[in-house]
């Protein structure tokens, strides 16, 4: 099985040939990779850095609001 680290930010890494490759904060890497081991501080083993970029979808929140401010589930109600 091959380790993986995940972004825990994200830069633009430049690589010793001069390219350069864009990480994305959250995103899965090969332990190996030469980006990660250009970059070792940027990565971490923990899984939590995938979850760290996430926020709850608009319709969620709404959905929240009404439950809460209205005493009641918005899926029960009927449209008319």
């Amino acid at each position: 099985m091959i380790p993986v680290v995940y972004a825990m930010g994200s830069e633009t890494v430049g690589l010793a040939d001069g390219s350069s490759v864009p990480v994305r904060k959250g995103t899965h890497w090969p332990a190996e990779d030469p980006v990660v081991k250009r970059r070792p501080g940027l990565f971490s083993i923990s899984s939590r850095a995938r979850h760290a970029n996430r926020t709850p979808a608009p319709y969620k929140a709404f959905k929240g609001f009404i439950t809460f401010f209205l005493g009641g589930d918005p899926r029960r109600v009927r449209p008319r």
